[in-house]
């Protein structure tokens, strides 16, 4: 299931909304987190699935409270880039910051973050997304142009 929801309802991790993808291992406490990067799709061409992208939403009970992520990401196509990475968050889905309390431990193929949201809702992800509503609202910007 893409959406899980930790024991008394303090926080739950969903990916159900556009570019959305992570699959969730438990999130029963704040502290310890367990995520895993979700395939794409099945490729023809390839023959594979790739798993690279992750983007989700935490909610509930997190505001100003230590949490920390631990993403399984070993068995992705690309292992390797996370080396070196740090996650972005956003409370608004506008503004993206990094979180510098990133690390990846290329042994068991695990990165892990800590996050103090400063909000009950906050977004996570590889890089900030462009979602297929942002790209919709640059076409009509295009379209509308006098220099189209």
């Amino acid at each position: 299931a893409a959406t899980r929801t930790a024991p008394r309802a303090t926080m739950e991790v969903t990916c159900d909304f556009d570019a959305g993808n992570i699959e969730v291992v438990d999130c029963s406490s704040r502290t310890d987190v367990q995520l895993k990067v979700r395939g794409d799709p099945y490729t023809e061409l390839e023959q594979k699935t790739h798993k690279q992208w992750f983007y989700f939403r935490a909610s509930g009970d997190i505001q100003g409270k230590d949490t920390c992520y631990k993403l399984q990401c070993g068995d992705c196509s690309y292992s390797f880039a996370f080396q070196g990475a740090t996650v972005v968050y956003s409370e608004d889905r506008k503004e993206w910051k990094r979180i510098a309390d990133t690390s990846f431990d290329k042994a068991s193929g695990v990165m892990t973050w800590k996050h103090k949201p400063s909000s009950n809702v906050v977004w996570y992800a590889y890089f900030a997304p462009y979602s297929h509503e942002q790209h919709q609202d640059l076409v009509a910007a295009c379209a509308s142009s006098p220099l189209a």
